[in-house]
């Protein structure tokens, strides 16, 4: 029972990781977009 929590904690924490560096990209993006 308890490697399925950690298996899903690991998963949760991935996709959190992931949707940050997503956001980061975005504001990177339209950042470059208000130079040109």
């Amino acid at each position: 029972m308890k490697n399925i929590i950690l298996r899903e904690r690991i998963i949760s924490s991935e996709i959190d990781k992931s949707v940050k560096s997503s956001n980061i990209n975005l504001i990177r993006y339209n950042e470059e977009k208000k130079i040109i």
